[in-house]
């Protein structure tokens, strides 16, 4: 299979966009879905990626096999490994589905598993309760576009701020200017001006 890597996407690529809500959460299932495989499995897939529906999450993981499972696939075995893996998703769907459930913030209400041992590839599928709006964690979305929209107006306001110091700035210099030509002003004005000069004795 050749050296293992750590697990991304499966096209070998990250997840863009971190002001993507969706993106972000489909990235936070991924990882929580290889952390159970591993903890269960003693090792997890190396390539992960979760995509999102309206109420259905697909998980699509690559190179889940163990050596031992790769050796009876290779030696015809792929129907016993199949069975294997069968029952090894069917004994850690109710992790699959907390993680789930933690992550989204919806309530699971029904998770599949499937493997191709020949390619190597498994899939998870969790249908969410779709009384849940966009079976995506409305609240948390609310709060981020709550937070995205404080922040803006904060930059709007930090910007404003900034003008009005510019602009201050440039009249205290303005003063300070108009004030030192008073100054030399006076002081021309008192040098040129006879009756001020000092009277001899």
């Amino acid at each position: 299979m050749g050296k293992r890597t750590r697990p991304q996407s499966v096209d070998g690529t990250k997840e863009r966009s971190p002001h993507a809500g969706r993106g972000s959460l489909n990235l936070a299932v991924a990882n929580a879905i290889v952390k159970v495989y591993a903890a269960c499995g003693g090792r997890g897939p190396t390539k992960a990626r979760a995509s999102s529906d309206g109420n259905l999450v697909v998980c699509v993981l690559e190179e889940v096999l163990t050596t031992l499972e790769r050796t009876l696939v290779q030696r015809g075995h792929d129907n016993q490994v199949r069975a294997g893996r069968a029952a090894f998703q069917a004994a850690i769907r109710d992790r699959l589905t907390a993680v789930v459930e933690e992550v989204t913030g919806c309530p699971v209400l029904t998770a599949l598993g499937e493997t191709d041992p020949d390619r190597d590839i498994a899939v998870q599928v969790f249908v969410l309760d779709p009384a849940a709006r966009d079976g995506v964690r409305p609240e948390r979305d609310g709060a981020i576009q709550e937070l995205r929209g404080r922040s803006q107006a904060a930059y709007v306001r930090r910007e404003e701020l900034a003008r009005q110091a510019r602009a201050l700035g440039g009249q205290a210099d303005q003063a300070r200017r108009r004030a030192r030509q008073l100054t030399e002003s006076a002081q021309e004005q008192a040098r040129s001006d006879p009756s001020e000069s000092p009277r001899g004795e």
